[in-house]
């Protein structure tokens, strides 16, 4: 529709400052000319947009325009507000604020009746001071730009000392993550909070590199797919509501004396049998041959741990 292409200009505008007619027309993927009348379009509604030649020029949007509330549904904002209310944990000042205008400006009766149909909490469970306090430095240290000290963690549970130039907080699977530059493997690299120990934040400032955590997490989703491993699993019928909540229906098939077994491509590495036998003794690992294998070497060494002394 072109009153959505004629927002989506105006915010592709405000966000990136300046865009020509063909970036626009690619974007959109519309003719050049389409461009050039919705932008008459856009300043018939009031809207100011300044328009310059050469290599550096194209559109954008006079830095005295200031968004309108018009422009947004009682229903974005909504949803804008029920992020910004997730995210306040943090203790940030601007998100605060910015929380309280947009508060001001909802409706009285839609504030009131939907602000509670979603909601999200990003905290953990059980004792997260000690998170929530590197959370805090390193929240800082990102807008910052400042170089942080830690010791980490790997998945050999060693530890190792790492610098790190802090770029992006990242909350995924149920637990907060920092992705940066670390120099000690001279790469990116994504670092669980839960993990670090020590945090300190230098007084070294660093110029933010090119790399995203949006390309690096499609970077590991590629690796992940190309080790999965397809498992054939059956669980007792008393794990029935561990397994629903862990897999998908069309991955799932219920036997008849209750059991149900599972066909899941999972990626494989050192967790994969800690987290089967996470489903304790109900799971049994019908194919492959190998991880039914290190399954049994890892609950035959669970066993001697814990059997009962005589």
């Amino acid at each position: 529709m072109k009153i959505d292409r004629l927002l989506g200009i105006v915010l592709l505008l405000l966000k990136r400052r300046k865009m020509t007619a063909p970036e626009l027309a690619s974007h959109f993927e519309v003719s050049v000319r389409t461009i050039y009348r919705d932008i008459q379009s856009i300043e018939a509604a009031g809207i100011p947009i300044a328009s310059s030649n050469g290599v550096s020029g194209g559109f954008e949007i006079l830095e005295s325009y200031c968004l309108e509330r018009q422009l947004f549904s009682p229903e974005d904002m909504l949803s804008i507000l029920n992020a910004l209310k997730s995210v306040e944990m943090l203790g940030d000042a601007q998100v605060k604020r910015t929380k309280t205008k947009l508060e001001r400006l909802m409706p009285g009766t839609v504030e009131n009746e939907r602000c509670e149909e979603l909601y999200f909490e990003l905290s953990p469970w059980g004792d997260v001071s000690s998170v929530m306090s590197t959370l805090k430095l390193l929240q800082c240290a990102v807008k910052e730009r400042q170089c942080v000290r830690f010791a980490y963690q790997g998945g050999d549970r060693t530890f190792t000392d790492r610098e790190v130039e802090p770029m992006t907080l990242v909350y995924k699977g149920s637990a907060w993550y920092v992705f940066g530059y670390c120099r000690l493997r001279c790469d990116y690299r994504l670092f669980r909070l839960s993990r670090i120990r020590h945090c300190v934040a230098q007084p070294e400032r660093f110029a933010r590199r090119d790399g995203t955590y949006e390309t690096y997490a499609k970077l590991g989703q590629k690796q992940a797919a190309a080790s999965e491993v397809s498992l054939h699993l059956r669980f007792d019928r008393e794990a029935r509501f561990m397994v629903e909540d862990t897999f998908f229906p069309n991955q799932m098939s219920r036997l008849a004396d209750g059991a149900t077994e599972v066909r899941a491509s999972i990626p494989d590495g050192e967790w994969l049998c800690s987290w089967l036998l996470s489903f304790g003794g109900y799971v049994e690992v019908l194919s492959p041959t190998t991880v039914r294998e290190k399954l049994a070497a890892h609950a035959k060494r669970l066993w001697q741990k814990n059997a009962p002394v005589d």
